[in-house]
């Protein structure tokens, strides 16, 4: 994964301490940080996961997450937790709009596999 910054990192944790919730909240940021950077990481980084089931779920929360905070009004949380991260964020709806646009249209050029 990467910071603000667009620096690699790794997320290092036990089972069910929020590892895939911490990525699809970095793969956020990034998109609101910089989408041009972000999807030109997309098109060329792998975010890698364990299993089959942690791939799909990521791509499942991902737009999960944009969806819910559109619909409950709730930027200030997003804007939040993606400031514990590191990112600079002030999202707002019209952000996330272009951001789920995104997501629908691009799905396919971000990589996210496994390591088996």
């Amino acid at each position: 994964m990467l910071n603000q910054n667009f620096n690699s990192i790794a997320i290092k944790a036990s089972a069910g301490c929020g590892k895939t919730y911490e990525m699809i909240l970095r793969l956020l940021g990034m998109m609101i940080f910089d989408r041009d950077k972000a999807e030109k990481f997309f098109r060329s980084a792998n975010t890698m996961t364990f299993t089959k089931a942690a791939t799909a779920e990521i791509y499942t929360e991902l737009l999960k997450k944009v969806y819910e905070t559109l619909v409950k009004d709730d930027y200030d949380n997003l804007n939040s937790e993606l400031k514990n991260l590191g990112f600079d964020s002030n999202v707002g709806k019209a952000d996330l709009l272009e951001i789920l646009k995104f997501l629908i249209g691009n799905m396919s050029i971000i990589k996210i596999t496994t390591i088996d």
